[in-house]
């Protein structure tokens, strides 16, 4: 478009800007003429009256009035052409305060709450708007200062010294400073207050220096400190009044959170039943930079991805999130959508410690080789997945690659499990382990055979995604004898019922490493017990040890050396089989522009730069 302007503004110039001026001229000494010839009185030098002006049309005949129109109107809209290429060449088009966007999520808000909120992607989201952390991340998943107007660390590589910013000002209108800070991190490591964060803030001191400066005094060194200071901030002056056993059963959870960021709590909706349906956040018109442009924002719930999904198609929402390959087939219309790189990867995770089946290393050796990752990644993903054997991801980090990979190997796995004893001696297609046992009765000895069944059960979120995924398994897993049963869950009964207390044999789940890798609450053996998150309760001390010297280094190059080693532990115990790793796919509708996110730390960091975002632009000088 801009090159058919341009071509059409130089033939103007060249061709029919000097006939016009030509015209012109000669049109000048004929209205000349026809003033003298016409009106004998007035002088041809001089410029004519208004009146005489009247009486210029009398002057022509019916083909030069055409003719003069035609030439007007042409120098008019040649005119309007060159005004045009002017003011976009000397303008920019930028965002204005306007419009609302809503977005479809699947679930139901319970903390809006930074320090309660890590379990439930819901929180996450609604969170990440309305409270503001000392750091957060820009489009590219870097670690940018926020709260924080700067920051130093010391040479001990233990005492971080951050300079706060002035002026910031809670949705209540009162000051933001370092009592804010300091009050939150200490409610956050008090047991009694329940977050499930507290320990990784274990150990760490904060002390108040004036009222923008805090410090920060670690016990060891940890590389990913700056990642954890993008823990949303409480107001002091509001949670201090509540007692530490009411704190999950606060107003200020849902009804009016208060915080600093781009977003301020506006209402919310719910039915009979108690089901929220609907949260709207309204624009922060005091917040400390710049934006935010759009001036609501609000969240429908729904109870699963195909309600969602039929929302967007019906335009009742904007936009949607977590979405799989999958989903893509069922919109209608060509939405705008993100990949957005995520640090993320889904694994089925054993637990040797509650299934005596999977307490046996062949068993789930069989496991690992039994499955055909590349399957699954064509027909899930469409190859756009990428296939893991590692859980520091070393195809988003650059690590070097585990030095052992596992394939797809039949013949092995079943080997594995004739090795255990696995034998399928009734005919059914899945084995069994035949064990003898013995009984004394009195003075009798009674010998009896036991039947152990190799059955697992496997417990998967309720995402088409997942559910795909699972009876997959379940079909590759039976060719080599394994019966399973697939139990699925709700995202939230799974962290309940099945995570907490550990009660389960396998599971399929995934987990989000932060954009500086620190696998540490995943695998280490102190984090086997809620509200730790390693779900293969593995324990080994050389792995121990790695995880703690890395997350204690400061020095990239110590902490690759060390995490490629770490992976090497983890995959000769075979307690994980390691899936895929995919990207965050977001759509919304294209009328919402300046989402420029290119990598997340987490799916709710997809609003780090929400107050970005805009619908309505103008133009200005440049």
């Amino acid at each position: 478009m801009k090159r058919l302007f341009n071509l059409a503004v130089q033939k103007l110039n060249y061709f029919i800007f000097p006939k016009i001026k030509i015209f012109f001229k000669k049109l000048w000494i004929l209205i000349k003429n026809i003033i003298k010839w016409h009106i004998p009185e007035r002088k041809p030098d001089g410029w004519p009256k208004s009146w005489q002006w009247k009486n210029f049309p009398e002057a022509f005949g019916k083909k030069e009035k055409i003719y003069f129109c035609c030439l007007y109107f042409i120098f008019l809209f040649s005119l309007g052409l060159i005004i045009q290429d002017w003011w976009n060449k000397n303008t920019e088009i930028i965002p204005k305060v306007g419009g609302k966007y809503s977005e479809a999520i699947v679930g139901q808000p319970q903390f809006i709450n930074p320090l309660l909120a890590p379990f439930n992607d819901v929180d996450r989201d609604i969170s990440q708007l309305i409270f503001s952390g000392l750091m957060a991340y820009d489009d590219n998943g870097k670690i940018i200062t926020d709260l924080a107007e700067s920051y130093e660390i010391k040479d001990d590589r233990k005492t971080y010294e951050v300079s706060l910013r002035k002026g910031v000002k809670w949705h209540d209108g009162k000051n933001f400073n370092a009592d804010d800070v300091v009050f939150t991190i200490k409610i956050l490591q008090d047991q009694e207050y329940m977050s499930p964060l507290r320990t990784n803030w274990q150990g760490i001191k904060i002390e108040r220096i004036d009222d923008f400066k805090v410090r920060f005094t670690l016990a060891n060194p940890y590389s990913s400190f700056l990642e954890s200071l993008t823990l949303g901030i409480l107001p002091k002056h509001l949670w201090e009044g509540i007692h530490p056993k009411n704190f999950s059963l606060a107003d200020f959870n849902i009804k009016s959170p208060i915080g600093t960021g781009p977003y301020k709590f506006k209402s919310f909706k719910k039915n009979e039943l108690g089901f929220i349906k609907s949260y709207t956040l309204e624009r922060n018109s005091k917040f400390y930079q710049s934006g935010p442009y759009i001036t609501e924002i609000k969240f429908l719930f729904f109870f699963d991805r195909e309600e969602a999904i039929s929302a967007f198609n019906k335009k009742l929402v904007q936009g949607l999130g977590s979405l799989s390959f999958i989903d893509q087939k069922e919109f209608s219309g060509k939405p705008k959508q993100y990949s957005i790189a995520l640090p993320r990867y889904f694994s089925v995770f054993f637990n040797e410690t509650f299934s005596t089946i999977l307490a046996e290393k062949n068993v789930r050796e069989a496991l690992v080789f039994g499955t055909n990752l590349n399957e699954i990644s064509d027909k899930v993903w469409h190859g756009q997945a990428k296939i893991i054997s590692s859980p520091i991801l070393p195809e988003i980090f650059g690590f070097k690659e585990p030095t052992k990979k596992y394939t797809y190997d039949e013949n092995l796995a079943v080997s594995l499990l004739e090795k255990s004893g696995f034998k399928d001696t009734d005919g059914d297609g899945f084995r069994e382990k035949i064990t003898e046992k013995t009984k004394q009765i009195g003075k009798q000895t009674i010998k009896s055979d036991e039947k152990t069944p190799l059955e697992i059960t496997l417990t998967l979120p309720n995402t088409s995604e997942t559910e795909l995924i699972g009876t997959m398994l379940k079909e590759q897993w039976k060719k080599i004898g394994i019966k399973t049963n697939l139990e699925i869950l709700e995202s939230y009964e799974i962290q309940q019922n099945k995570i907490n207390p550990r009660e389960y044999d396998a599971i399929l789940f995934g987990e989000i490493l932060g954009m500086i890798p620190d696998p540490f609450s995943f695998w280490h053996s102190s984090q086997k017990k809620h509200p730790g998150l390693n779900l293969s309760l593995f324990g080994d001390k050389d792995a121990d040890k790695l995880l703690e010297e890395a997350r204690q280094s400061l020095d990239e190059g110590v902490r690759v050396k060390k995490y490629e080693e770490f992976q090497n532990v983890i995959l000769a115990d075979y307690s994980s089989l390691f899936l895929y790793s995919p990207p965050f796919l977001y759509i919304t509708d294209k009328e919402i522009k300046g989402m420029n996110t290119i990598k997340i730390a987490d799916p709710s960091k997809r609003f780090s730069n929400a107050a970005g975002w805009y619908i309505e632009t103008t133009r200005s000088l440049k």
